[in-house]
């Protein structure tokens, strides 16, 4: 017995054994919102900030590309917002993250929405949900309406100075990169530090302003910026300028490119 746990122990340790590679999609637990709801023995407050806490720390990177539903943390955001509904940062963060990293672009929608009955004059929940109507969604619009609102909030033009010609493009239903680079470097900075959201809007950001500025120095245009997001030079290599960091251009979802120039 003892030659056999030695040679075991040995095995395991020596042993190369194959990686486990299962989708959080496929383990995460979901309970019922309405179950939660009928039985919380009182604890609502409880529960929806444990459930919080615990979404966080499991929450991944792996975007949501099936067509049957909606991913494992928009039914955690379900379960929260159906406890607590007065949950604001569940609305924010939620909806955010939701759209920018799981790519569940309906159920971001609905978090969105869910959170403006409540918090209607609330500027970010509402800048956030625009920029996904309109940007995400194509639905004009939405996103006409939403920008609209908040455009007579106090302090609206203070917190995003270029609002008003926001919606006269809303209203017209054209798009730029310029005005898409605005929007998400605002978001960018408003986002919570060393988070997979903020590093996500980042690499957003910086594929947004390396494709601007590249199509500017490369047609010899006036006024170019010479550094990309992050400040470094970029680099000319046969006549050509490039940025220093690989970048994908960043592209709607679910809307034509023909307005965006």
């Amino acid at each position: 017995m003892i030659l056999l746990l030695a040679f075991a122990n040995f095995f395991n340790s020596t042993v190369n054994k194959p990686l486990l590679n299962i989708s959080k999609e496929d383990t995460a637990l979901n309970f019922k919102s309405h179950f939660l709801k009928n039985f919380n023995f009182g604890l609502k407050r409880f529960i929806s900030s444990y459930i919080w806490v615990q979404t966080i720390l499991e929450s991944d990177t792996e975007q949501y590309k099936k067509k049957d539903g909606n991913s494992w943390i928009y039914y955690r955001l379900v379960s929260i917002t159906t406890l607590d509904p007065d949950f604001e940062w569940a609305y924010l963060w939620g909806g955010q993250y939701l759209s920018v990293i799981k790519d569940d672009i309906q159920g971001a929608k609905d978090i969105y929405e869910k959170g403006i009955r409540l918090f209607p004059n609330n500027f970010w929940l509402n800048f956030y949900a625009g920029f996904h109507y309109y940007w995400e969604l194509g639905d004009c619009q939405a996103a006409y309406a939403v920008f609209s609102r908040i455009l007579n909030l106090p302090h609206a033009t203070e917190h995003v100075f270029y609002l008003p010609s926001l919606v006269a493009r809303a209203k017209a239903c054209t798009g730029d990169l310029k005005t898409a680079y605005l929007i998400v470097n605002d978001i960018y900075k408003n986002a919570q530090e060393n988070s997979e959201l903020k590093a996500k809007l980042q690499q957003n950001a910086y594929a947004l302003k390396a494709e601007i500025d590249l199509k500017c120095l490369n047609q010899k245009q006036p006024n170019c910026s010479t550094t990309d997001f992050n400040n470094q030079p970029y680099i000319k290599q046969n006549g050509i300028f490039k940025a220093v960091q690989k970048w994908v251009p960043y592209r709607l979802k679910t809307r034509s490119q023909t307005n965006l120039n």
